[in-house]
Parts: structure tokens; sequence; C-alpha cells
């Protein structure tokens, strides 16, 4: 399903001959670049060029209208040669899952170049069109997943368009290093024909399964790195707090360790929220292939007992989370922010409520990076490239080396 969308302008027609209608949310300026480049409204709606044009004329007329819509940014179809707006819409429609298409208008350079630095593929066909042509519209394709492709009218090729992954799922800042850390290339932009039918296809052949690659290697990354800097906190903090407290283990100083504690607290929950933002879908990878990673291991029982306390955590990482973003926009509005709970002693509340759940996260969490390691999503079929699937198995007694397969116990 996608959002359908209509060109400002449909022409018909070639010449002298060409005809022209506006569409129903098209805007103002649409009927001024008509009258402008020579056509002339009719009883109908419909816009004509003058019968005395001659074959010439007509062309220039059209080619005007074209060079005219590029810098105002509207859209225009042809009967015989849709324009992006409607193509994007129809390859959408065509694409496996739920895929919305949306236009952005590039009227001016600087947010061409915006666009180029979100493609992941920095030296690609697409992300030089960008950083080399006037490209004055861009179709965002985008999933239920927060999937994105960017696709472009291919600059010299009237017959042909450009598309690419964009560095969205919560790598929008993401840097050349940290695709190298994923291991693997960052998808290629491809060449697309401009028939909706062949262009969803290729795009679901070539694309989509090398994107979907790079993402699942991608939170990974993120997932293992977050696993280190959490233990790295807890373990600052074991380092430091039996010299905070007395021999009977209670505080020298309660502001130092309440002080000392919040800052933990909080440095984990910064690293519980990278799990909340990439953990799902791996989970859901996972859990997907769970009876063939698991088939006859030692240890299945208590594997998905580890998964099932994870996505405990996970969940009820999201309702805290809600709830935090809740509470932060009601601080943003009330009028006098001082006749209720400072913003520290919020953090502080939202952090022990979380608490266990993030104490969860850091003791099954390297399960899931392990096992969504050992088996990344199949790559595509391919002419010279078979489809494979790992033969991996998790070793009975493998855990990452420091992770207890039950949660620490922790002062609090």
């Amino acid at each position: 399903m996608t959002r359908h969308m209509a060109a400002h302008i449909l022409l018909d027609g070639s010449g002298p001959a060409t005809t022209a209608r506006l569409s129903p949310g098209a805007p103002g300026h649409a009927a001024t670049a008509l009258l402008a480049t020579g056509f002339r409204p009719g009883r109908t709606g419909t816009y004509r060029l003058p019968s005395w044009y001659r074959a010439d004329e007509g062309y220039l007329a059209v080619k005007a209208l074209h060079l005219l819509a590029d810098e105002t940014g509207m859209d225009i179809d042809h009967a015989d040669r849709p324009g992006l707006t409607t193509l994007a819409d129809r390859i959408a429609h065509r694409l496996p899952g739920t895929w919305t298409a949306k236009i952005t208008r590039l009227t001016r350079r600087v947010w061409q170049e915006d666009l180029a630095a979100c493609v992941w593929d920095h030296h690609g066909v697409l992300h030089r069109a960008l950083a080399e042509h006037r490209v004055p519209r861009a179709a965002i394709l985008t999933d239920e997943q927060r999937h994105q492709l960017v696709v472009i009218d291919r600059p010299g090729h009237p017959g042909r368009l450009l598309a690419a992954p964009l560095a969205g799922s919560g790598f929008e800042d993401l840097s050349a290093a940290g695709i190298a850390a994923a291991g693997l290339p960052a998808p290629d932009a491809i060449s697309l024909p401009r028939d909706p039918a062949r262009a969803a296809a290729a795009l679901a052949r070539r694309l989509l399964p090398h994107q979907l690659q790079m993402l699942h290697a991608l939170r990974v990354v993120e997932l293992e790195h977050a696993l280190r800097q959490g233990q790295a906190a807890l373990a600052a903090w074991d380092a430091v707090s039996d010299s905070l407290c007395d021999a009977a283990g209670q505080p020298l100083d309660e502001n130092a360790y309440g002080a000392r504690q919040r800052r933990r607290d909080t440095q984990v929950w910064d690293h519980y929220r990278t799990f909340l933002r990439h953990a799902p879908e791996l989970l859901g990878h996972v859990e997907t292939l769970n009876p063939r990673i698991l088939a006859g291991h030692p240890e299945a029982r208590h594997l998905t007992w580890r998964l099932d306390r994870l996505r405990g955590a996970l969940n009820a990482g999201e309702r805290i989370l809600h709830a935090w973003q809740q509470e932060v926009q009601r601080m943003r509005t009330v009028p006098d922010p001082g006749l209720h709970i400072p913003y520290e002693e919020a953090v502080a509340e939202r952090n022990a409520e979380a608490w266990t759940y993030m104490d969860d996260v850091l003791a099954h969490g390297p399960v899931l990076v392990q096992l969504a390691r050992l088996h990344p999503t199949s790559p595509p079929p391919g002419p010279h490239r078979a489809r494979r699937h790992s033969r991996h198995r998790l070793a009975p007694a493998s855990r990452p080396v420091g992770q207890s397969a039950k949660p620490v116990s922790r002062r609090r």
C-alpha cells in the first residue's frame, strides 16, 4: 500500500499539439508556469499552445515548461512518459511489504548536497549524480520498518532511474568508519528502467537484500558497542563504590555516593536505548530462525529463556521510554517547572524504574548478539551467487568473555 501522489501538470500529445491539465492539488504557480511558456487556457480546463506554433516552437515551449518546473519544484506527467512522482508511487506499490513514496523537491543546491550526504554508497553512481549534476527532485521510499530508498531521474539518461539506500533506521549519522566496522561494503546504487514493474522487481532482487544484510551487520556492531560500554560503566562503578563506603558498607558521603551512582545509571541508560533502537529487529530475526538455530542444542531451553528475558526487558524499556518522552514534553510545556519534579529527579526515577531491565539487557544481550552474528540475513540469489544459510550453531558452553548467564546483582 502507498499514499498515492499526483503530478501537478498532466501533459498529452507532442509538439504544438501538446495539451496540459492541472491536477486538483496543483499549486497556483503551476498555472502561471503554463501561461509563461505559451499555453493558453480553454473552456474545459485544458491548456493548449497557439494553433500557429510550428513544430520547433511547440518543442521549445514544452522544454521551457520542464525547466521552469525543475526550478520551482513542480511535477509534470506525460500520458506516455510518467514523471518521477507517478513512477515512485507505482514502484512503491509493487515492492514487497508496505511502502510509501514521498517526493522531496531539491530547489536549492544545498538541499541536494544534504541528500547526497545521506546516501550510504559515497562512491556510487547516484552519489556522483547528486554531486555533479542538477537534480531537481528525488523520491524517498519508506517501509514500515523505516528502511528507506532514494530514487532519482538519471541525469543524461532520460529512460533510466537511479536508486540507492538511505542511511535511515537509526543510522542517519553513520560515518564511513561505521560502515567499515560492519564488515560489509555499502550497498551499491543501481540503475532502473522507467517501467514500474521491472524497477520494483530489480529493487526487490538486487538492492533490498543487500540493504537488509547491511542493516543487520550494523545493528550487531551497535549492540556489541553498547554492551562493551555498559559493562565498562558497571566495572567503573565496582572499582570506586567500595572506596565510597565504610567497612560496614555504608556510604561515607551520601551526596558523593548518590552523584556517582546516578552517573552510572545514566551511562547505562544511554546504552540501553541503543538496544531499544536496534535489538527488536535482530531479536525478531533470531526468533524467526529459533527452531533451526536451537535444534538439538543441549542448552536450547536455557537459551530460549534468556531470549524471553531479553524480549521482556525490551518491551518494558519501550514502555518506560514512551512515558519518559511524555514527561519531558510535559516539563517543556509547564509554565513554571519549579512547581514540578526537577529534571534531575525525574531522570533518577526513570533510571530506577528501568534498572532491572537494563541489567537484564547487559546479562542476556550477548546471546542475541552472538546468535545474530552467527546467523545473518541470507544473501540475495543471483547468477553468480547461490543462496546460502549459515550452518553455525552456538556452542553449548559458548558465551562472550566476561558475560554472565544471570543478571549480576549491583549495589543500589
